[in-house]
């Protein structure tokens, strides 16, 4: 749902609710210039809902998410702050704050620092996303593994270092360069890198 006036998004307050009539999800949005915005976003939802179910969360757990978005156009680059995303991910509570950077103009993302905190342990990201290469850069500590289970075949555990990750386009190559510990199971084998 959006309410344009000319180039300007308007205020926006939706909310989803069960067909009992309870809240589950509320989003509200206020436009605070012609150039700036902000978005804050909450999701409470019972154990078993249908938000839980496509997060894959498990059936005992309810869903319980907040976000504070503040964004600012600047030409044709828009500077997205997450003040606040907070929501859980396989059976884990991930705080989240950081600077993003879209430039619509040339289809670059960057991500200036995204601060992702899981069990007391912080975790640095950055990224620069263009039609020409790809670079990733993150310091883990502690990071527990399970967050990305749907996507590597390990069982459990935690990594911390450093690890960078570049792909180019041009090439087809990717170029991996990482200091970092990796402890985990793998097929029920213990596994450590």
């Amino acid at each position: 749902l959006q309410l344009v006036w000319g180039d300007t998004l308007l205020a926006v307050n939706a909310q989803l609710k069960t067909q009992q009539g309870a809240e589950i999800a509320r989003i509200n949005t206020q436009a605070k210039l012609d150039n700036q915005w902000t978005i804050n976003a909450q999701v409470n939802e019972p154990a078993g809902g249908m938000l839980g179910q496509a997060l894959k969360l498990p059936a005992t757990q309810p869903l319980k998410a907040a976000a504070q978005i503040n964004i600012e156009q600047v030409d044709n680059r828009y500077q997205i702050n997450l003040v606040q995303l907070d929501f859980p991910w396989q059976n884990q509570l991930i705080n989240s704050q950081g600077t993003l950077w879209v430039n619509a103009e040339r289809t670059v993302f960057e991500v200036r620092e995204l601060i992702m905190t899981t069990n007391e342990h912080r975790q640095r990201i950055q990224a620069l996303i263009t039609p020409e290469d790809k670079q990733i850069s993150a310091q883990l500590e502690q990071f527990p593994l399970g967050l990305v289970s749907l996507w590597l075949p390990v069982e459990g555990g935690s990594a911390s270092g450093e690890i960078k990750a570049y792909w180019h386009n041009a090439r087809s190559q990717l170029t991996l360069s990482a200091k970092a510990e990796l402890i985990s199971r793998y097929k029920g084998w213990p596994l450590r890198l």
